[in-house]
């Protein structure tokens, strides 16, 4: 599996100021349901909250990948979020998030999120991968930054 067949540039939010947790997901699960017209975007959010209330998904290190798997939506996609400032997360390290990656999938598709999940994990523990998307000037050099380390794997 590549992100880039779940990432799509027009999801990619570069310069994001978002200071509320929910907010922000608010804002991003809205974006992935306008383009996935079989879903609610308030059901979405309701989900990835749920998610969250669970425990947080900020892995550390400015990274937070929410993620969960819906009933009617068709098939795996990805929104990215970039805060330069930081967004208070409830981070496993209590650190700001600069990137979220909120993946949506469907349900019964285990094996393509768990990779999804592995991937994006990977890619992220490179910290030099990292600061590129950190401090690339638009949502097309994050979206390159992506399709470039996709391609090396």
């Amino acid at each position: 599996m590549k992100l880039i067949d779940i990432i799509q540039e027009s999801l990619i939010y570069s310069d994001l100021e978002f200071q509320d947790k929910e907010k922000c997901l608010r804002f991003m699960t809205e974006k992935i349901a306008e383009t996935i017209p079989s879903l609610d975007a308030d059901r979405v959010f309701s989900v990835i909250m749920d998610r969250e209330r669970l425990s947080s998904t900020g892995i550390g290190s400015g990274i937070a990948i929410p993620h969960a798997k819906m009933a009617n939506c068709l098939r795996h996609v990805a929104a990215i979020g970039r805060i330069k400032t930081g967004l208070p997360f409830d981070a496993i390290d209590k650190k700001p998030v600069h990137l979220i990656f909120l993946i949506l999938g469907p349900e019964g598709a285990n094996e393509t999120h768990l990779k999804a999940l592995a991937r994006i994990s990977k890619f992220l523990h490179d910290t030099n991968f990292r600061d590129q998307l950190i401090t690339a000037k638009s949502s097309q050099e994050i979206f390159q930054a992506i399709s470039k380390k996709d391609s090396e794997y």
